[in-house]
């Protein structure tokens, strides 16, 4: 929306033209800066000195703490069960479903504009008006999937994102319909719009519960720059289709090509549905025998120190000893 107000300017301030090509990028300067100064003003370590110390040492604390209960003088102690890295498939597969939905979504944002300008004749602010919409879509998936994330699984969200992108893949392709094809190119962007917003960061926070906590910084770096690379080859391929494929069949070649991308995508999801389940971390206590929590996952734990965990989702067991 601002930016759309933006593109309604046309003056110089100290030299520098703020009109409807850089009004918008002069907004994202601001933001920004703005950006660093909340994060130097309000953000800081939440690392306590004695946790730093750890870190520097080479220690883990993960393994066990203590907790003291004043009234009862009880003590009472977590255990985290040692996860293990998922398959280089599991992570290579959810990498090439990131690296999907970045290449389908970075195809879109750059070809929109042209493809609504040489259909329908529209103007900056007529896409201003489809760009708004299609972040009104996006708001509304990213509610509706914050609520349903409570009652249903991350790799349910995720096909559910990568179906509606198909769909609104397939609306955009100008073939003959009855359905007039402004209605249909409208209707796809947004829909596309709303199944990216699902599966972008749904796809983040499952790649981020298969992975140990210690492993998080690097192999999170790999899903990042798997988006990357569909940032960077994204816009690419989609001015190659649309002007050097022609015939009517640029947007066939282009939106086509990245749907059977996502179909393929859908295809390793369910080849490897079973293993996209997180594994879950138990806390027991000392004086406590046996647990059940409500995903299925069953924990035991024997007054004499031993620790045991079942992971229903992979058929494992932990043992660990509070000796």
């Amino acid at each position: 929306a601002l930016s759309t107000l933006l593109s309604m300017l046309n003056f110089e301030f100290m030299g520098l033209a703020i009109n409807e090509y850089t009004g918008p990028g002069w907004l994202l300067v601001v933001l920004f800066v703005v950006d660093l100064i909340l994060v130097r003003v309000f953000f800081s370590s939440s690392l306590s000195e004695e946790h730093s110390q750890l870190l520097i040492n080479g220690k883990n604390e993960n393994q066990y703490g203590t907790i003291v209960d004043e009234e009862s003088d009880r003590v009472e102690s977590q255990v985290i069960r040692e996860q293990r890295l998922p398959s280089l498939r599991v992570m290579g597969s959810l990498i090439f479903i990131q690296f999907s939905l970045m290449c389908c979504w970075s195809q879109l944002e750059t070809i929109a504009s042209l493809l609504a300008g040489d259909s329908f004749g529209w103007h900056i602010h007529e896409c201003n008006v489809l760009f708004i919409c299609g972040g009104a879509a996006s708001l509304l998936a990213y509610v509706t999937f914050f609520f349903a994330s409570k009652r249903i699984e991350d790799r349910f969200l995720i096909a559910y994102a990568i179906i509606a992108c198909v769909a609104g893949l397939l609306l955009m392709i100008t073939w003959s319909s009855p359905l007039p094809y402004l209605w249909r190119f409208v209707a796809g962007y947004l829909i596309v719009n709303m199944g990216f917003m699902t599966g972008r960061p749904v796809t983040f926070a499952l790649y981020s519960k298969l992975i140990p906590e210690k492993n998080q910084g690097a192999y999170l770096g790999y899903m990042v720059a798997g988006g990357s690379a569909a940032r960077t080859i994204g816009p690419f391929v989609a001015v190659f289709c649309y002007y050097h494929i022609g015939n009517g069949m640029n947007t066939l070649a282009l939106f086509g090509s990245i749907a059977t991308i996502m179909i393929m995508c859908l295809i390793v999801m369910f080849t490897l549905w079973s293993s996209l389940i997180p594994s879950v971390s138990v806390s027991v206590s000392v004086a406590g025998d046996k647990g059940k929590s409500s995903d299925g996952s069953v924990s035991f734990h024997h007054s004499e120190g031993l620790s045991m965990h079942v992971d229903k989702a992979n058929g494992n067991v932990s043992k660990t000893s509070l000796a």
